[in-house]
This record gives C-alpha cells, structure tokens and sequence, in this order.
C-alpha cells in the first residue's frame, strides 16, 4: 500500500489545494478539474476508478460530503467483480465512513471476492490492512467494540511493522480504548508513535487519538496541547469539528460547564455536519445536566438526524424516548 497510497495522496493534496479555491463550483466542473489535474500529475498510469477515487475525496473536502457518497457507492458496486484494488476500495470505505454510512462501507468489502481477501491476508497486503484498520471504525461507530478490536488484533505483521501501519494501528487503537474508558490503556497504545508516517491529511487525527487517551487517563492539560497540536495540521474539516466536542469533554470534565457547552455548540455549528453522533449525544447530557430539557432533546434529535446509524443514535433515541 504505501507508496501507491502514498503517491495517491500526493496527488490528493495537490488537487485538493486547487479544488478548495474552486468550492463553489458544480459537481461536474470540478469533476473535470480532478481528470485534469490527476492526468497532468500520473499520466497513463491513472486508471478511471483512480479519478473517481480522487474526485469523490475532493468533494468531501469541499464538504459536498453526500455526493461524494453517492460516487464512492456507484464506484464500490464493481467490488464483487474484483476489479477494484484494495486501496480503490479504502478510499470507497473511508468516504462512506465519512457520510456515516458505516453498514454499506463494511458490505462494499464483504462483498468482494473471498478468494480475494484469502489471499491479501496470506500474502500480507499491505493496502488490505489499511482497509481492515479502517473498517474497524465502522464497526465502533456501530457499536461492535469487540470486533473492532478483533480487526486490530488481526492485522498482518507485516502492516504493523511499517510505519505507515504502526502509526495508523497506535491512532486507532487508542481512540477506541480512550472511548471504552480505558485511559491507561490507550496512551500506552500510542505512545512513543509519530504521526509524520501518517501524511500531512491525517496526522491531525493522530494528535486527536493521542488527545482523546489523555483525556481518558484524567491528563488533561496534556490533551489539550495535544489538541492545540492537531488544529496547526489539520486539514480536513472533520478534524477541525472533533477537536471542538474534546475540547468541551476536557472542559466538562474540569466542571467548566459554561464553557463546554460553548465548544459544543461551535462544533454544532461547524460545517461539516455529518457523523459526531457521540459528540450530540455528549452535547445533550450536558444540556440535560443544567436543566435545559428541551434543548437536550434537540442534541439528541440532531444526533439521529447526522449520524443515524451509530450506536450514539441509538443512545438518543432511547433519551428521547424516556424524556418524551
């Protein structure tokens, strides 16, 4: 995976770049900017899914997120042909994860052939990982906390041991732990871990994992610089958005209520506004908290408005159901 993926993102940041000045153009406008600029950037080595590939992640960073969708769906009906490469599919699942479409990301992978996946797995390809990796946030966000770690757990030596692998395996892992609750656990999972293998687009998520397992372990001043670190690199928006709901789970946790109602209603108000299920869901129980029923119960149907599949939909749902 990593020098295809990484060439891949090269060509990302330098279309991204091009397409982010160019946002309030149509769809099909900027569909034409991403085969120009991929054309003049890898030449004959492109393939049309690369395009479609490099077109719908451009269109998430322009926050048209449910278009992008749309394309990475259409492009991901071909994964039972077995025609897509792994890292063709992982930008399939990663848009889809994005959307908050995390059952058809995990379907677009079951659906490839089996001997397929027999054999990335035996021979330990490196592109599969990242998509295992990948999936398993599907699976937490969904809810299945065990599968998601059995993901991690199964990853190839061969993955673990490459930088890209380990630093995406150490940021994983420690947002799932720091979500369980397991503090202590999580910061020895990323720990001594460097999120420069990580590329310039995620290595804000990596200051994020590393801010969320300090936050877990009560080390919250430390979080917070570790915020302070992810918003100087961030560069997608959803990075932006979820450094606001930590900031307002390490204020509340400081028993700064004002103040972390404010974060939560800037990152309420942040445009990208899909997935953050686990963010409402915190929004309203601090709303809850200082006597705002109403409110709580407009977090909580925010949440199963942007992020319905989760398992954090699933927890309003039920608030609103005993507050009704």
């Amino acid at each position: 995976m990593l020098p295809v993926v990484l060439v891949l993102l090269g060509v990302l940041g330098v279309v991204v770049a091009v397409a982010l000045g160019r946002a309030n153009r149509s769809d099909a406008l900027l569909r034409q900017h991403v085969v120009r600029e991929v054309r003049r950037v890898l030449g004959t080595k492109a393939t049309p899914a690369d395009v479609e590939c490099v077109y719908f992640t451009v269109l998430v960073h322009v926050l048209r997120v449910d278009a992008a969708a749309a394309a990475a769906a259409e492009l991901g009906r071909r994964a039972p042909s077995g025609e897509l490469t792994w890292e063709q599919l992982n930008h399939i699942v990663t848009t889809l994860i994005t959307a908050g479409r995390y059952e058809e990301a995990l379907g677009v992978v079951e659906a490839t052939p089996a001997s397929a996946r027999a054999r990335a797995v035996r021979d330990q390809d490196l592109d599969y990982g990242l998509l295992e990796l990948n999936l398993a946030e599907a699976d937490m966000n969904l809810g299945r906390t065990e599968a998601a770690l059995a993901r991690l757990d199964a990853l190839a030596p061969a993955f673990v041991a490459s930088p890209h692998g380990a630093s995406a395996l150490a940021m994983q892992r420690a947002w799932i732990l720091g979500t369980l609750g397991r503090g202590a656990e999580a910061v020895s999972a990323i720990a001594g871990s460097s999120p420069d293998p990580l590329g310039p687009r995620y290595a804000a998520e990596h200051h994020l994992s590393h801010a969320y397992a300090l936050f877990a372990a009560g080390r919250h001043d430390e979080a917070d610089a570790e915020i302070a670190r992810a918003l100087d690199r961030a560069e997608r928006p959803a990075s932006n958005r979820n450094a606001l709901f930590l900031r307002a789970r390490i204020a509340a946790a400081r028993g700064d209520l004002a103040p972390a109602l404010e974060w939560c209603r800037e990152a309420v108000e942040h445009p990208h506004r899909w997935q953050g299920g686990d963010g409402l869901l915190f929004w309203g129980e601090l709303l809850a908290r200082g006597g705002d029923r109403e409110g709580a119960r407009r977090a909580w149907s925010l949440a199963l408005l942007r992020d319905p599949e989760s398992v954090s939909a699933r927890t309003a749902r039920e608030r609103l159901a005993a507050a009704a």
